[in-house]
Parts: C-alpha cells; sequence; structure tokens
C-alpha cells in the first residue's frame, strides 16, 4: 500500500470513527427550574426568606413569583418592596444579581399564581388586549433585567373562565412567542424565555389545554406535579405519588407523575420539553388515632399548621425533619413515597429515597428537568443536618452537575 493509500484510508479511519462518535446519543444537561416566592419573607423567624438567601449555583432557571396584573391588562409588581424605593433597595435587583453568582443562570418572572389567576379570563379575551399584556411585559423584563417569562393561569375554564379560553390560552401564547422572536430581531436581544405552568390532572387538563399546540408554543412546560391529594379531598392520599394505586378509579387514577407525565406526552408535549414538578413541602391531614395507617381512610380536617410556616394542612421540608425524629415513618412501595404518622397527623412528603425514584423516572423517561417549587420551603438553613438545600442540592447533583442548560 502507497503512502497516498495510507493517507486516503487514515482519513476514512478517522471519519468513521468521528460518525460513529456523532451518532452515539449524548447527554443533555437538564433544567432545575427554581421558584422564589416573594411572600416568603413574612415567614417568622429563621424562616424569613430572601433574595439574599438563594444558592443561586443550584439552578439553571430562577423564577420570581409573582407579577400581577393590572385593570388595563399590564403587568406590574406585587409586594411593596419589590422594586428599588427610599425604604428599600428592592428585591429586583437583589434578584437579578444572583447572576454573578452563576453567571449561566437565566432569571424569570413569574406571571399569575392562584389568587392573581382570573386576571388572565380578561387578558386573553381579545388579541388587543392580549397585545397590551404581551408589549408590557416585554418592557417590564427588559427594564428589570428579567431573561424570561414564565405564565401561571390557575387554570384557563375554571374560576369564572369561560369553556373558549381553553383556545385563547392557546392564542396567547402563540402571540407571545412570536412577540418574544419580533422583539429580538428588531432589537438585536437574545430572545426572551417563555414557560407555561400547567395542571397535572387529567379532569383540569382535558378542559384547559390544547395540549400538543400548547407545548408546541413554549421553551418549556412546568406540570405541577404535586398536590394531588390534600386535606380537601376528605381521605388520606400522598400529596405527590410517582405512581397510582390499584384502587383508584376515574380521574383519580391519574394522580400520580407517572401518569400525569405520559398524560402530556402522549398528546403532543416532547419529553424534553417537560419539567416535572417537585415539592419540599408536605401535605398533612388530621385523622382519627387508631391502627389505620393506610392511604385512603377518612381525614377529619387540615393538619396542625407548621410553627414557622402558619399554613394548615402543610408544612415545609425543615417541619417535616422535626416531626420525622419522634413521628412513625412508612414506605408505600407501590407509589414508591414515605408517609408519616405522628399522634393524629398524617403526613405526605418527599425523601431522599423517593426523590431518587423520581430522578430515576426522570432519566428514563428522557424528561427535559424539574420545576422546584418552591425554595423558601427546603431546609435552606440546615435544621435537618444534612447541609443547605438538601432536597435542591440533590436534584441538581444529578440532573445537571457541573453543566447548566442555557434554555
Amino acid at each position: 500500500m502507497d503512502i497516498t493509500h495510507i493517507i486516503v484510508y487514515s482519513v476514512w479511519l478517522m471519519l468513521s470513527i468521528l460518525e460513529r462518535f456523532e451518532a452515539q446519543p449524548r447527554p443533555q444537561p437538564r433544567r432545575v427550574v427554581c421558584y422564589y416566592t416573594n411572600w416568603a419573607q413574612y415567614r417568622t423567624g429563621r424562616g424569613s426568606f430572601k433574595p439574599g438567601d438563594i444558592n443561586a449555583k443550584l439552578c439553571t432557571h430562577l423564577v420570581y413569583a409573582h407579577a400581577g396584573v393590572n385593570v388595563n391588562f399590564t403587568i406590574r409588581t406585587t409586594e411593596w418592596n419589590d422594586l428599588p424605593s427610599k425604604w428599600s433597595t428592592g428585591m429586583y435587583p437583589k434578584f437579578i444579581s444572583l447572576k454573578n453568582e452563576n453567571p449561566k443562570l437565566k432569571t424569570m418572572i413569574s406571571a399569575g399564581g392562584y389568587a392573581l389567576s382570573p386576571a388572565f379570563a380578561q387578558i386573553v379575551q381579545t388579541k388587543g388586549t392580549r397585545a397590551v399584556f404581551i408589549e408590557s411585559a416585554i418592557r417590564f423584563m427588559r427594564d428589570w433585567g428579567f431573561d424570561g417569562l414564565d405564565i401561571m393561569w390557575e387554570y384557563p375554564t375554571k374560576r369564572g373562565s369561560k369553556s373558549s379560553d381553553k383556545q385563547k390560552f392557546s392564542e396567547l401564547l402563540k402571540e407571545t412567542r412570536e412577540s418574544f422572536q419580533l422583539e429580538s430581531i428588531q432589537t438585536g436581544s437574545i430572545p426572551l424565555i417563555l414557560s407555561a405552568t400547567v395542571a397535572a390532572t387529567k379532569d383540569i387538563i382535558d378542559d384547559a389545554y390544547e395540549m400538543g399546540f400548547v407545548a408546541e408554543q413554549v421553551d418549556f412546560l412546568n406540570l405541577l406535579t404535586y398536590d394531588f391529594h390534600g386535606h380537601w379531598d376528605g381521605w388520606t392520599g400522598h400529596c405527590a405519588p410517582l405512581y397510582g394505586r390499584g384502587d383508584e378509579q376515574g380521574v383519580f387514577a391519574y394522580n400520580n407523575v407517572n401518569a400525569s407525565v405520559n398524560y402530556w406526552m402522549d398528546n403532543g408535549a416532547p419529553p424534553n420539553k417537560i419539567n416535572v414538578g417537585i415539592s419540599p413541602y408536605a401535605r398533612t391531614f388530621t385523622i382519627q388515632v387508631d391502627n389505620n395507617t393506610l392511604p385512603g381512610r377518612p381525614s377529619i380536617g387540615p393538619g396542625r399548621p407548621g410553627k414557622i410556616s402558619q399554613d394548615a394542612g402543610g408544612l415545609t421540608y425543615y417541619e417535616i425533619c422535626d416531626i420525622a425524629r419522634h413521628a412513625d415513618i412508612f414506605w408505600d412501595d407501590i407509589q414508591k413515597v414515605p408517609f408519616m404518622v405522628y399522634n393524629n397527623q398524617w403526613i405526605s412528603f418527599d425523601n431522599e429515597r423517593s426523590i431518587n425514584e423520581k430522578l430515576k423516572f426522570i432519566k428514563n423517561s428522557s424528561i427535559g428537568g424539574v420545576m422546584f417549587w418552591n425554595m423558601p420551603s427546603d431546609d435552606f438553613f440546615n435544621s435537618c443536618g444534612s447541609g443547605r438545600f438538601p432536597m435542591l442540592s440533590t436534584l441538581h447533583k444529578n440532573l445537571v452537575g457541573n453543566s447548566i442548560s442555557p434554555r
């Protein structure tokens, strides 16, 4: 073989190796979308949480919750100290400055939330009212340094919203995406990110969303895959089970992470656009004291409020730790989640074992990431003895590591 053939063969071999290398699936960095709730500043004692308490290195996207809406359909702040004033340096600037700690971090503003969501029923009614909201949101984000908008409408067609708002929500997302793209072209700026936080339960999903179309319009979807059960049901049930139980019928058969995520995917949502919602807080129930500890037993009301969070029927992660030192902890091997019983309190929550089960599900299903609601409810001051932000740290380590997805 002469030198020419050797060179040709060597080039061919190198190209073949590169081709095979390129053909191998590469692990993609996943999103960890973290929410900061601006009302957490009012929790008592050590529970008070402000932007300075955030560990910006544990998130790929950091979302400020929430912005509201004025009567003229423009976006607005909701707390007295969101913006700088003579009384405060403002939480927005402190929030945006977290990029200094993590230059790859994307900061977003969430518009909506449960209390503010009825405003969207007015926003979506005409193309003109939608345009007012979208244009004001663009100016708002550019003025304050946010990289994107999360729309959290709970929910289209519910709470005074009409059945036709299902289609109008789709139009809002489409027009928002198009306006973001146009603004980027006109200004030469990086396009603003658009996400939607959407329901996880089938009965709401079917009424509220044109699922495939909604997924097409956004950069990612945040699924509310928690609060599947709570004291409002009248019986005990885990707030965030990974899988369903055989005795659950009808729409309740979809009240678990696996069924919800697969329902979205089966109806057109690409796996890589989905963020599985995970929360560090518990849902609690008050029960009659007896030997029946199983899910599905009657409850007589919400669990007792935590000493810091003061939320009847809910506990933060650090409040769960205090109770766990004295409670009986059980593992549901069907739903892959823990629960505990302490006197007349039945408490559903996630722990390291159940989080690892959910991480396996996310990786095996090629899911794009997680939506973490919310940072102030994690153990941010190391009350449990496992370090600051133990739940969020576990998620970031396993999904992102040292790499951060830009979008």
